[in-house]
């Protein structure tokens, strides 16, 4: 409710504001002058109150739960994304969970939030000895765009590369 009050309120004060600087010379050659005064600094009074008291909202997310849930990629660096292979849902247990549309297979990650960004593990284990080969940590830069849209950015010196991911049942 605040957003839109401020809204009208900043729309209301700069036409007030341009209606009286356009007919002040009008204003001034038919009034006495110091009637003239006191209105309008009575008026710019109650304008400059009614402006400062209405704040924009800030909207704070919480990382940790504006996170969870179901996302599917629909841009990257390269731009749109016509037909996602996947989707990723983040639990509320760190454990981040890629379903593979075509496979309809589950690849398992981790996942945690530190210094302002946003890691994901995955660990490769051959299959044939059951030993782990690599641990893949990947930094992003996070930003909630609002509450359905998560853009990432990779934090790689040698690739810049984003993806945005909307929220999906």
């Amino acid at each position: 409710m605040c957003l839109i009050t401020c809204f009208v309120i900043d729309n209301a004060y700069i036409a007030l504001t341009i209606y009286i600087l356009l007919y002040l010379p009008i204003l001034m050659k038919s009034i006495s002058p110091k009637p003239l005064l006191a209105r309008l600094l009575s008026l710019a009074f109650v304008l400059l109150l009614m402006g400062s008291s209405c704040k924009k909202e800030e909207i704070e997310i919480d990382p940790h739960k504006a996170i969870l849930g179901k996302w599917e990629i629909t841009h990257d660096s390269y731009g749109p994304i016509q037909k996602p292979i996947a989707y990723e849902e983040y639990l509320p247990d760190s454990i981040l969970m890629n379903y593979i549309y075509e496979e309809e297979t589950f690849v398992t990650k981790r996942y945690w939030f530190a210094d302002s960004l946003l890691y994901q593990e995955r660990v490769y284990i051959d299959q044939t000895t059951d030993d782990t080969l690599l641990v893949d940590i990947q930094p992003y830069k996070y930003k909630f765009l609002d509450r359905n849209t998560l853009q990432l950015d990779m934090q790689y010196f040698f690739m810049n590369t984003y993806s945005r991911y909307k929220r999906i049942e």
